[in-house]
This record gives structure tokens, sequence and C-alpha cells, in this order.
């Protein structure tokens, strides 16, 4: 089953998962991180029932998939660097909990995400299921917020930092897409 045309789907380069997701990450204190990001640099900011999360861009962009749950919802936490599109979805769908990895392709410049479970590829930006057992089927969305680290550790002065502690070894605050942002013509 699919929701699309094929021919709208592009091999990034990439094999499925060889930017790896990161299924438990590990966290540390807003004062921990500070001693290594910058005021403006952008995070991923979580929030519900009095836990708040920041996910840095810096890292994430490496992984470009961070399963994690937040007050007891499981939640994959999005990021295409193609598109600088963060979004956040419901790890649980129907009495299922997914997680989620990367296919190696895309869609309009946008990430497609599988779960592991069915192996239906959705689309990160929208939250469509665009091939597999749920084509047609959608992810709930869980608030996101873009913002800089200053106003997150401003806002959440006891909330708590995604650590450098990925179990991978990335350059991280660095970009690894830099030839693809820079414009050539």
């Amino acid at each position: 089953k699919h929701t699309v045309s094929y021919s709208d789907i592009i091999f990034s380069g990439n094999s499925k998962n060889s930017i790896p997701p990161i299924n438990t990450p590990k966290f540390i204190s807003v004062a921990e991180a500070s001693s290594w990001l910058k005021n403006s640099e952008p995070v991923l900011s979580l929030e519900s029932n009095g836990v708040a999360k920041a996910y840095p861009i810096q890292i994430i962009i490496w992984h470009e998939i961070i399963n994690d749950e937040i007050a007891n919802v499981p939640v994959a936490i999005t990021y295409c660097p193609l598109s600088n599109t963060g979004d956040t979805f419901i790890r649980k769908f129907g009495d299922t909990i997914f997680n989620f990895g990367t296919t190696g392709h895309i869609r309009l410049s946008h990430l497609l995400i599988y779960d592991e479970y069915s192996e239906t590829w959705w689309q990160q930006a929208t939250g469509q299921a665009i091939a597999g057992k749920y084509a047609g089927s959608n992810l709930s969305f869980f608030p996101t917020h873009l913002i800089s680290w200053k106003e997150f550790k401003e806002t959440y002065s006891t909330g708590l930092v995604m650590s450098l502690d990925t179990g991978y070894i990335r350059a991280y605050g660095r970009n690894p897409y830099l030839n693809y942002d820079s414009s050539q013509i």
C-alpha cells in the first residue's frame, strides 16, 4: 500500500539507519549543558506535566530521530536537516509503541522515517504514513518548539538536556550538511 507516487521518493545516498537513531538518550542538568551550549544555539524543547527536556540540534542533526519519553508519554523527536524541520510524534500507535529509524530516502527534501514494528514509511514533516501497512494513517503530534538554548535555560532552569554521551562518536557542534546548506548557483 502507498499513498504517494514512488517516483517522488529519492534515495539519499545513505542506507537504512546509517544515520542512527538514539533509542536511550541520556540527560544532564541545565548547569552541566551550559558548559558546552552557546546561548544562540537552537534546541528542540518539549514540556509535559512539569517535565521539560531540550534536544540540542548540534546532536540531533547527526541522528535525526530520538526515541524517548516525556512524563511517561513515548515520543519520537525528529529533525530533518535538509528542510530544517523538527517535529515530535507520539510513538504509541494503537496498542503498539513504535521505535523509529531512518529509511535512507527523502521525499520533497524531507526525511522519510520508518517504524521498526511494521516497516511502514512515514513523512517526517507531516507524520503521514506514505507506504506500508499503515499507509494513509497519521501519527499524533506532540507539541515541540525550536528555541534558543538561552530561552530554554531561562524558562526551564530545572529542565533536562540531552547529553553528548550518545554512545556514538560524532563531531557534535559541526554541521555534517555544510555542502547541502551552501548556496551554489
